[in-house]
C-alpha cells in the first residue's frame, strides 16, 4: 500500500505540474493575442496618417512587419497551448481529448515555515511512509525468525485395528527436535542484515527529504517575493505606458521605432510576469510534493 501511495503521488505531481503549464501556455497565448489586437489598433492609426501624408511609408512598412511578426508568435503560442493540453490528457490516459485549464496561476496558502514543513514531511511523505511500512515489516520477520529458532514439540497418537486378525492396538507418541546444530542463525542474521539495510534506507531518505524540504522552501519563497516585486513595481503601469506611448506618436513626439519598442516592452513585461507565475507555481508544486502536502494524511 505504501508503495502504491507513493507511486499514486509521483502521478499526481506529474499531473499537477501539466495543468499548471497548460495554464501558463494558454495565459500567454491571450497576451499575445491581446497585443495582436492592440497593434492591429495601432496599426490602423499609421495608415490612417500615412493616407493623409502625415506618415511617411517606412512606418507603414515597419508597422505592417511587426503586425506579421506578431502573428508568427501568436501561431507559436497557439501550437504550443495545443502541445500542453496533449500532454496533460496523455499524462491521464485519455486519448483524442483536449483539455482546456481553468483556475489560477497565483500560489495558494501554503505554509513557508520549516517546522511545520518537515512535520508534515515526516507524518505524510509517501517514500519515507513507505519506507517506514518496509522497515517495520523487517523487524516483524526479525521476530519471527527468533521464534521460529525454538523446537516445537510434536504430538501424536491414535488407534490401528486389523482384519484378518481380530486386533485393535492404540499408539500414543511424542517428540521434541534438539536444536545442537541448527539455531536458526541462518535467518535471524538475514532477517537481522534486512532490519539493518531497511533503517538506513529510512534514514537516508530522511537526511534526502529534509534537504529537499530546505531547498524547495527556499525556492518558492525566492520566486514568491520576486514575483510581488513584478506585481507591485512593473505590472500596474502597463495601460499607462501604453497610453503614454501612443499619444506621444500621435502628437508627433515620438516615431515609429519608439511607439513598437513600447509596444514591445510592454509586452515582454506581461510574459516576465507570466513567467514568474508560471515558475512560482511550478515551484510550489514540487514544495507540496516534497513535504506530502499534497496527499491525504498516511493512516
Amino acid at each position: 500500500q505504501g508503495r502504491v501511495d507513493a507511486s499514486l503521488a509521483e502521478r499526481r505531481f506529474a499531473v499537477r505540474q501539466a495543468f499548471a503549464s497548460l495554464l501558463a501556455r494558454q495565459e500567454e497565448l491571450r497576451i499575445l493575442q491581446q497585443s495582436h489586437v492592440e497593434l492591429q489598433r495601432v496599426q490602423e492609426v499609421v495608415h490612417g496618417r500615412a493616407s493623409e501624408g502625415d506618415r511617411s511609408e517606412y512606418d507603414v512598412l515597419r508597422i505592417d512587419t511587426e503586425a506579421r511578426t506578431l502573428d508568427i508568435e501568436v501561431r507559436n503560442a497557439t501550437t504550443e497551448a495545443e502541445n500542453a493540453s496533449g500532454h496533460l490528457a496523455a499524462i491521464m490516459g485519455f486519448s483524442g481529448w483536449r483539455p482546456q485549464a481553468d483556475g489560477s496561476l497565483q500560489p495558494g496558502n501554503t505554509p513557508t515555515d520549516f517546522d511545520v514543513l518537515w512535520d508534515a514531511t515526516q507524518r505524510r511523505r509517501p517514500e519515507l511512509v513507505a519506507l517506514q511500512r518496509q522497515e517495520t515489516a523487517a523487524r516483524g520477520e526479525l521476530v519471527l525468525a527468533h521464534r521460529e529458532r525454538l523446537p516445537v514439540p510434536v504430538v501424536s497418537g491414535g488407534v490401528v485395528t486389523t482384519r484378518e486378525v481380530d486386533g485393535t492396538s492404540a499408539y500414543f507418541g511424542a517428540s521434541v527436535p534438539l536444536p545442537l546444530f541448527d539455531r536458526n542463525r541462518g535467518a535471524i542474521a538475514r532477517a537481522t542484515a534486512e532490519v539493518d539495510a531497511r533503517t538506513r534506507a529510512v534514514n537516508a531518505e530522511v537526511a534526502e527529504a529534509r534537504a529537499e524540504v530546505e531547498r524547495t522552501r527556499a525556492t518558492f519563497v525566492s520566486k514568491r517575493e520576486t514575483l510581488a516585486t513584478i506585481e507591485n513595481d512593473l505590472l500596474d503601469q502597463v495601460p499607462t505606458l501604453r497610453r503614454m506611448a501612443e499619444d506621444a506618436y500621435r502628437e508627433g513626439r515620438d516615431g515609429i521605432l519608439e511607439l513598437l519598442d513600447a509596444n514591445r516592452s510592454l509586452k515582454e513585461i506581461q510574459l516576465l510576469h507570466l513567467k514568474q507565475l508560471e515558475t512560482t507555481k511550478l515551484a510550489e508544486e514540487e514544495l507540496l510534493a516534497v513535504a506530502g502536502l499534497n496527499v491525504p494524511p498516511a493512516p
